[in-house]
């Protein structure tokens, strides 16, 4: 009797499971590396934004004309937070997430303006701030989470501190407070230096930048 040539069942069965074996690792080393990815360019892009919003401020703290009638001035009105310095002014919602769809602002900056505290201009939406002259800073989907701007005692050098996160309500914590918890926070707790991405699944839809600068009014130095 002569023996055919070919595989046997076994054989083919084997050859199945290491097949789907191999298949499996090569998904799941594709997933990670887009995870990764995009983890890179999602941090990338806050801290370019927030690399932005610290030279901008920088750069009004050094080099704003004012003089002795420099000054920073800080406030909340209607639920909205402002900056004054010299003459430009800051307007940003803080903690709050800035969607494209929403009329409401992310941070938006003006310069040689002279009307601070923002009161009497009243409080408008994202499209009236644009049309008189603002900026907006922030890319949808980011938020500011902090900001702090302070004189070293009576020196002309200040301190800068800005923090900018990018995700949903649902992808951030606050380490202080609520970082173990599935729940998504109050407002108030989208603020502050301990805002951090939770480490769950989609985490790489998910950045945080802080940054810290200290830089001095150069018309002040003398």
């Amino acid at each position: 009797m002569n023996k055919e040539d070919g595989f046997t069942i076994i054989e083919l069965l084997i050859a199945s499971i290491a097949f789907t074996v191999l298949l499996i690792l090569v998904t799941m080393i594709v997933i990670q590396v887009s995870r990764v990815y995009y983890k890179g360019v999602v941090l990338s892009n806050t801290q370019n934004v927030n690399s932005t919003i610290v030279q901008d401020v920088s750069k009004n703290v050094q080099f704003d004309p004012g003089s002795s009638q420099f000054k920073i001035t800080s406030g909340i009105i209607n639920n909205v937070n402002y900056y004054c310095i010299g003459s430009s002014v800051f307007i940003y919602n803080l903690g709050q997430e800035f969607n494209l769809s929403s009329s409401n602002i992310g941070l938006i900056y003006e310069t040689g303006n002279t009307t601070c505290p923002i009161s009497s201009r009243g409080i408008n939406t994202l499209n009236n701030y644009l049309a008189q002259g603002f900026k907006e800073l922030l890319s949808p989907m980011m938020r500011v989470v902090y900001f702090k701007v302070s004189q070293l005692s009576t020196s002309p050098l200040y301190n800068i501190s800005i923090g900018v996160a990018f995700g949903s309500n649902q992808s951030l914590c606050n380490t202080s407070n609520s970082c173990s918890s599935p729940t998504t926070m109050n407002t108030s707790n989208y603020s502050g230096s301990n805002v951090r991405c939770k480490l769950q699944q989609g985490d790489q839809y998910c950045g945080i930048s802080y940054l810290y600068t200290t830089v001095a009014n150069e018309y002040n130095l003398n």
